[in-house]
């Protein structure tokens, strides 16, 4: 692959981490944001001259924050973008405009390919819009009358597109009329924060009325891969190679073997994103091995370390909320989250109930009898003020979560 090639070369010549480094992937090492964050100089570009001290200087200051959007221009050519920390380590990288516009290119030709009417005037990014995107309506109004005069104030501009987190879509889902969602111009939802299960996509698409587009991606790199079904991500060959690993470090290649998902964005320079551990697991599709991928619904953060094999905290714990259930009775909680603070201390994080503190002691009660917890194991309650959950429920998610509860939902079953 020519483009990779060239950014390899290029590296090893002109970032000092790679110095002297054979220009093949392999030889690369895997990157991580904590060793990126702790030595910038050597991650960016010699060939910044003057400016690289002074962006280093911009990078580490946490006091210099970014602007509503997450990112902040450095000079005239240079983008900082900030990234959400979804993982418990906010970082910052750095772009030129040259090289933004390129990651672009690919993500809008897909685009078009889906929907060859889609273009910069009918195309609305309800978050991370430039300077020059006008603000319709208020996106975040979450009340049927704010849900509906946005989605009226998009169709008066003839807006076709709406690009924002799986958060945002769905309140909008749940809250906007059969008649507004019938009459908008908006065709297309492009979700572009946390992957969503099937039955989260389905009532999103049915009750907004849309054709639901998921985005895979980070701020580091931008999009890596794109789905516009339920089934595997097309990964965005122009923009990056993808490369899954198994906990030894070897590649990955075989269809439905799970691995971590490291991404090498091909037209970042001045501060290369080669080898990326995204913190994804995910496994190649059939015989698309390299382009199709499929992601896992967690991500390594949500493994639940155990001396007998990790296991996904999200599904252990939807079993023992379900126990906790049968015990306590229904109560009518839109959000729960449980966080591990230390191997056996968790946070049950949930909105106000009167049975919330029965909940908690049912899951200690239940913790005892199951092998997956260390002993003394304890869960804490904290209530959510209704602004807090708000707040929560547009980030991508933390440690073991649930979300969106309904009477319906597997949980109840």
């Amino acid at each position: 692959m020519p483009a990779l090639a060239s950014l390899l070369h290029y590296a090893a010549t002109h970032v000092p981490r790679y110095h002297g480094l054979k220009p093949s992937l392999a030889s690369f090492p895997i990157l991580i944001k904590s060793s990126a964050a702790a030595d910038f100089a050597a991650h960016l570009s010699n060939e910044l001259g003057s400016e690289k001290p002074k962006l280093v200087e911009f990078l580490r200051d946490e006091n210099r924050r970014c602007g509503p959007n997450d990112e902040a221009a450095f000079g005239s050519r240079i983008i900082i973008e900030e990234t959400s920390g979804s993982s418990g380590i906010p970082f910052r990288t750095a772009k030129t405009l040259q090289e933004r516009a390129s990651l672009s290119y690919a993500i809008w030709k897909y685009r078009r390919q889906i929907d060859p009417l889609c273009s910069l005037k009918n195309f609305y990014p309800i978050f991370h819009r430039s300077a020059h995107t006008p603000t319709l309506g208020k996106a975040r109004d979450f009340t049927p009358s704010g849900v509906n005069n946005f989605y009226a104030e998009l169709t008066s501009s003839g807006i076709r597109w709406v690009h924002g987190g799986a958060g945002i879509l769905r309140r909008h889902a749940e809250l906007i009329s059969r008649e507004s969602a019938k009459n908008k111009t908006v065709c297309f939802a492009e979700n572009t924060s946390l992957a969503l299960f099937d039955h989260d996509r389905q009532f999103i698409e049915a009750n907004l009325a849309v054709a639901l587009i998921d985005q895979y991606g980070c701020r580091e790199t931008w999009a890596i891969a794109v789905r516009k079904d339920a089934g595997c991500f097309h990964v965005l060959s122009e923009n990056v190679v993808v490369e899954l690993l198994d906990d030894a470090g070897n590649p990955v290649m075989e269809a439905e073997r799970p691995g971590r998902v490291i991404v090498t964005s091909l037209h970042q320079r001045i501060f290369p994103i080669i080898r990326y551990d995204t913190g994804d697991l995910g496994s190649w599709d059939g015989g698309a091995i390299g382009h199709c991928l499929k992601l896992s619904n967690y991500r390594q953060h949500n493994l639940l370390r155990r001396k007998n094999g990790d296991i996904d905290g999200n599904q252990l714990f939807r079993k023992i909320l379900r126990e906790a259930y049968r015990l306590v009775g229904y109560a009518p909680l839109r959000y729960i989250q449980i966080r591990q603070i230390k191997p056996n201390r968790f946070v049950l994080a949930v909105g106000k109930s009167g049975k919330t503190p029965d909940l908690c002691a049912a899951l200690n009660q239940i913790c005892l009898s199951h092998d997956c917890f260390p002993p003394e194991t304890r869960f804490e309650l904290r209530e959510l003020s209704v602004a807090e959950i708000e707040a929560e429920s547009l980030q991508k998610p933390s440690l073991f979560t649930t979300k969106y509860l309904d009477p319906h939902s597997s949980l109840f079953v």
